[in-house]
């Protein structure tokens, strides 16, 4: 038996009930950050916020819930019964969720509201550093909610589930789900949170890496490995025992192992840069006889000393020599710098290609949407590698390409000082560009191949010779990149 308590599972009706009040009373995330955003810097403390929830004075039910599960702050018994049902409490009593001490309700474990869903976890700082503490959702966990596609399929697996965030999501669009999780406590809140959200198509296993699910395969499967970097394991969330970036390279193999034919595996990761070693060729060795079409993309890279004190600030270090001993370990190992992102890998018989992108800023929520599209023009590029090829391919221009003309006063004219182009919704992009790229994209409408746009925006005749056309091939290999351009 664990350590440390887990909540408890109640009976399918009472978890019903338990989550319908959370819903009834309004427990959002647009709700409980609108009551508790902090009225001046610096960032003050959950009890302080507690105080001031109640503009009139008069606590309501969704005040109190804020109060317990979000900012972990001890209610009285009293005040509670005034706004609580009775059953409600008792459910909340029951699951674990609280306690009673001296006249007190004193919360167990954190819950939060993330896009219509209930997730509990331990409460920050209620573990402290504890092996196998359960983190709640936050940056990390919701970049792989929105990478992921959300098309149907038959079979899921979440690979580290930790309290089961994924399996949430995925429930919404696959069939059936199997969530594995080394860690038993992390197990039980996965257990928990899908009973607390009615989900039925679950199976939760515990193992080490993808043991549980030996010889099976799936069609979807994500996975957010404990994929920090290194010289000691504090967490299970985040922490492994392999160097630098050994685990990442060893599960994403094993989890591209069980893909069915067709399958997607979409995962985060972080990697080192050795000297001697380009960063892109290390990784590229990743993916190699996978028998699977890979798109890295990457979204952060640090020094040694920005990323050991990024990632010991999570965590106090135990003494004053921590941090000198973590740079020490990294630079005995001729690390220059740790470069972190995701990736989608999609298993496919045939010449399979990897492609490495670079993105500015962190994908945002409907990144997943774009994903089934990207490989498409992947695959088209992968199929059209040279430059004639692809300058008799029909192109078209994505509908959420924004051409954006700045303008400034000069002696009573406005000339264009630039010229910005913009891709929104889920795969964000922007960039300068000219007016030859404006003028080509005007006649690209999925009909006239690029060669045929070329001649109709430098207003020249039918057969003519096209002028650079080694240039414009690469402007469209840009563009098709980007998702600004796709093919047909």
């Amino acid at each position: 038996m664990p350590a440390y308590p887990t909540p408890k599972l109640l009976l399918s009706p009472a978890m019903h009930a338990l989550a319908e009040f959370f819903h009834e009373s309004g427990y959002t995330e647009k709700k409980w950050q609108a009551l508790t955003r902090e009225p001046f810097p610096p960032a003050i403390s959950p009890r302080v916020k507690s105080l001031l929830l109640d503009e009139n004075g008069v606590p309501s039910a969704l005040t109190t819930l804020i109060r317990l599960f979000t900012l972990g702050v001890r209610v009285p018994v009293s005040r509670a019964e005034t706004v609580l049902p009775e059953a409600f409490l008792r459910s909340c009593v029951d699951s674990g969720l609280i306690t009673h001490e001296s006249e007190l309700l004193i919360p167990r474990f954190r819950v939060e509201p993330i896009r219509g869903k209930l997730l509990v976890s331990d409460r920050p700082g209620s573990r402290g550093d504890k092996e196998d503490y359960v983190i709640g959702t936050g940056p990390v966990g919701m970049r792989l909610a929105d990478i992921t596609p959300r098309s149907r399929v038959p079979t899921a697996l979440d690979a580290c589930t930790g309290g089961g965030i994924q399996t949430l999501f995925l429930a919404d669009h696959c069939d059936s789900i199997t969530s594995i999780d080394l860690n038993p406590r992390a197990v039980e809140f996965a257990a928990f949170n899908a009973a607390l959200n009615g989900l039925e198509n679950v199976e939760l296993l515990e193992g080490d890496r993808l043991e549980p699910v030996r010889g099976r395969g799936f069609d979807l499967i994500v996975c957010n490995p404990p994929f920090y970097l290194g010289p000691t394991r504090r967490r299970l969330y985040s922490d492994n025992e392999m160097d630098l970036d050994e685990f990442s390279r060893q599960i994403i193999r094993e989890c591209s192992a069980h893909l069915n034919e067709g399958g997607f595996l979409h995962f985060l990761f972080e990697s080192a840069e050795v000297e001697g070693e380009p960063w892109r060729e290390r990784l590229d060795q990743w993916f190699r006889g996978l028998g699977c079409d890979v798109w890295v993309r990457r979204d952060h890279h640090q020094d040694v000393i920005a990323y050991c004190k990024m990632r010991l600030a999570e965590t106090p270090p135990a003494d004053a020599n921590t941090l000198s001993a973590w740079i020490d370990y990294f630079r005995s190992a001729g690390v220059k710098q740790i470069h972190g992102g995701s990736a989608a890998i999609r298993r496919r018989q045939g010449d399979n290609w990897t492609f490495f992108d670079d993105f500015e800023r962190l994908t945002g929520q409907g990144f997943g949407a774009s994903v089934p599209r990207a490989f498409g023009i992947r695959d088209f590029l992968a199929a059209h590698s040279s430059d004639e090829s692809i300058l008799g391919a029909r192109l078209s221009v994505c509908d959420q390409t924004w051409i954006e003309e700045h303008s400034h006063a000069s002696g009573g004219d406005w000339p264009t000082s630039l010229l910005r182009l913009r891709l929104k919704g889920g795969a964000v992009y922007s960039g300068k560009v000219n007016r030859t790229v404006v003028n080509l994209l005007k006649h690209l409408d999925g009909k006239r191949t690029l060669a045929e746009g070329i001649r109709a925006s430098e207003g020249l005749e039918e057969n003519a010779a096209l002028p650079s056309p080694a240039r414009y091939a690469e402007i469209a290999r840009k563009l098709l990149l980007r998702g600004v351009l796709l093919p047909g």
